[in-house]
C-alpha cells in the first residue's frame, strides 16, 4: 500500500452520531485531504459501468434502466433495487460486494494519485464500516471517533430528524464493528478521539498529526 516511506493512509471510524464528519471537516481545513466513502459509493453506484452491469446481470434487470445495454448511459432505479435487495438478503450480499469491492479500489487509486502526484505523505478515509467493507487490509492506522451512545442517538434524532428508534436500529446493526474497533483498541491497533462534548477534538487531531 506504501510507495514512499512514512506515507500512511489513515481510516477515520465511528457509528452515526460519532462526530466522523467534523473530524473529517477539521482535517480538510488543516489541508489534508479526506475520502468520503459514502458520498463516493453514491457517486460509483451512478457512474460505474462494471456496477451497472453487474446489478443488471446477478441482481435484478429491472433495477437498471437501460438500452441495449448500453452501460455508459444506464441508469439505476434507486426504488426497484431498494426493494429487491431489502427484502432478499443474498442479493443485498452481492450489491455489499460490488459497492465494498468498487470503493476499495477507487481508494486505493485516489491515495496512490495523492502519493504520486502530489507528494502526499498522510491522507484519511471516512467510513462507518471498515470491517465489514474490508477497508482495514488498506488502511495503515485508526482513528475511532467515539461518543456516549445516548449523546449520538440525540445529534442523530437533532441532525437527520429520524426517529430514535431508527437511530437505535441502525445503532445495532453496527455492533459487529464497534466490538472489533474495541479489540483493535486493547491490542494498540486504534486510536480513539472522545467526542464526548467534554474533550475537544482540535487538541487531540493536532496531537496526531
Amino acid at each position: 500500500m506504501q510507495d514512499l516511506d512514512h506515507t500512511q493512509l489513515i481510516a477515520l471510524v465511528g457509528g452515526i452520531g460519532s462526530g466522523k464528519s467534523i473530524v473529517s471537516r477539521i482535517l480538510r481545513v488543516l489541508g489534508y485531504d479526506v475520502y468520503d466513502c459514502d458520498s463516493q459509493a453514491k457517486i460509483l453506484m451512478s457512474e460505474s459501468d462494471y456496477i451497472k452491469r453487474r446489478i443488471f446481470e446477478e441482481i435484478a434487470e429491472n433495477a437498471v434502466e437501460c438500452r441495449n445495454r448500453d452501460w455508459r448511459t444506464a441508469r439505476i432505479n434507486k426504488q426497484v433495487l431498494s426493494d429487491i435487495v431489502f427484502n432478499d438478503a443474498e442479493k443485498l450480499a452481492i450489491l455489499n460486494s460490488l459497492v465494498h469491492e468498487a470503493v476499495k479500489l477507487d481508494i486505493q487509486q485516489w491515495w496512490h494519485w495523492n502519493i504520486k502526484r502530489h507528494h502526499k505523505r498522510i491522507a484519511f478515509v471516512e467510513t462507518a464500516i471498515l470491517y465489514t467493507s474490508g477497508l482495514d487490509a488498506i488502511v495503515d492506522g485508526i482513528w475511532y471517533i467515539k461518543a456516549p451512545e445516548e449523546l449520538r442517538i440525540l445529534r442523530a434524532t437533532s441532525r437527520d430528524t429520524v426517529p430514535r428508534h431508527k437511530i437505535i436500529e441502525r445503532i445495532n446493526s453496527q455492533r459487529t464493528e464497534y466490538r472489533m474497533l474495541e479489540t483493535a483498541v486493547c491490542n494498540g491497533k486504534c486510536i480513539i478521539i472522545d467526542n464526548d462534548n467534554c474533550h475537544a477534538l482540535l487538541p487531540q487531531i493536532m496531537k496526531l498529526i
